[in-house]
């Protein structure tokens, strides 16, 4: 049953316009500290379309948690507040857009994902 929800998520998230209209890049995952290798295990990107929506992307395609830093590289997105919610799951974060650009920690268990809508905040 578990699987079958992930995929009606998964399908209700390529429906999104932003795949088929938007810009996509590839992202920056760096080390979370020295010796930890595992941020070679992630893969992170994102896309932008016309009207400035963002959606970012980041997987743990191991078999063990991995941790490491994804930097965006919208420069736009710094002095601003967004909200992160995770499409896959009921998951919220509040960042700011300085620490999207200059790095987002992520630790992630084995296999996880996370596919985040970004939606600017007005108000704090």
């Amino acid at each position: 049953m578990v699987s079958l929800v992930l995929l009606v998520l998964l399908l209700s998230c390529l429906q999104s316009p932003i795949l088929r209209t938007g810009t996509w890049q590839l992202l920056n995952c760096s080390p979370a500290w020295d010796s930890n290798p595992t941020w070679n295990d992630l893969i992170s990107f994102a896309w932008k379309d016309a009207a400035q929506h963002r959606m970012l992307v980041i997987v743990n395609y191991a078999p063990h948690a991995s941790q490491g830093y994804v930097t965006m590289l919208d420069r736009d997105l710094a002095g601003k507040f967004y909200s992160l919610k995770d499409l896959m799951s009921s998951t919220v974060y509040e960042r700011s857009g300085d620490s999207l650009v200059s790095g987002l920690y992520f630790d992630l268990p084995a296999w996880s994902y996370h596919v985040f809508e970004l939606q600017p905040q007005t108000t704090l």
